[in-house]
């Protein structure tokens, strides 16, 4: 009897042993996804401010010398996504 019993405590010590180490874990997976949140979010304002630079860069360009073809289009195309979206907000505002 008393081997059964022993063997009901180990089991029983490696059961509280797997759960701590299971609360560790989900602890430490609970610090990895905030760290991948964070850099998530570092990631999505980075790609602002290339794409604020891009258009800033743009605009430089336009303004400092004559546009070639393939600038020039690419200048239409933006202006032309601004009008789109201030026409969306117009009709938006409209409703």
């Amino acid at each position: 009897m008393t081997t059964l019993n022993d063997q009901i405590a180990t089991i029983n010590a490696r059961v509280q042993q797997l759960l701590k180490k299971y609360e560790a874990l989900q602890k430490e997976n609970e610090k990895y996804r905030d760290a991948v949140n964070l850099l998530q979010k570092e990631q999505q304002q980075i790609k602002e401010e290339n794409e604020r630079l891009q258009q800033q860069n743009l605009i430089l360009k336009t303004a400092a010398s004559p546009l070639d073809e393939k600038d020039k289009k690419a200048f239409e195309q933006k202006i032309n996504a601004y009008l789109r979206s201030i026409d969306k907000c117009i009709s938006t505002l409209g409703q």
